[in-house]
């Protein structure tokens, strides 16, 4: 039995958006599969609160803290401790499933929006935004032809986001 098609390239190809959930790139190589099996694929056992802490992550477009996601996950099944819940978090992010973010504030937020991106930081309520890359990682890697490798390129945009700034607009 073939898998039915994967909707995100078509969307992408056709200027659609695709944000939200159907924006990971990790659910959109997994459209229509179990997350378990996504586990077990990585080398993971297959646990209840792993499967809820990647579910509620591939569900928001959030960059949850991990004291977040136990709250969230705890609100349908309350069974994760706080230990378990950072306990998956870091077999998730060692597993190349999800990556840990640490901004200004120190503390570590996660995402599992795989595809390259940066972040813009409201400077007022703290929130934190995907922003897409755009091709600069690769004109930087042209820039370096010295010799130096750039392995990864990342920057975090400080601002107001657009509910903050109330409709202020802003000059250069």
């Amino acid at each position: 039995m073939t898998p039915p098609p994967d909707p995100i390239p078509a969307a992408r190809e056709e200027g659609q958006p695709w944000e939200g959930r159907r924006g990971h790139n990790l659910f959109a190589m997994h459209v229509g599969r179990d997350l378990s099996q996504v586990l077990k694929e990585r080398g993971l056992r297959v646990t209840q609160q792993r499967v809820a802490v990647l579910d509620h992550l591939l569900a928001s477009c959030e960059h949850p803290t991990a004291e977040e996601i136990g709250a969230a996950v705890n609100r349908t099944d309350p069974t994760a401790s706080r230990a378990s819940v950072y306990n998956v978090l870091r077999s998730l992010t060692r597993a190349g499933l999800v990556t840990e973010l640490v901004l200004d504030d120190a503390v570590a937020r996660y995402d599992a929006n795989l595809d390259p991106h940066h972040h813009f930081v409201c400077t007022s309520c703290r929130k934190v935004e995907d922003v897409p890359q755009p091709l600069c990682a690769t004109a930087l890697a042209e820039a370096f032809a010295d010799g130096r490798v750039v392995s990864e390129v990342s920057v975090t945009l400080r601002g107001l986001c657009a509910v903050c700034a109330g409709g202020r607009v802003t000059g250069h």
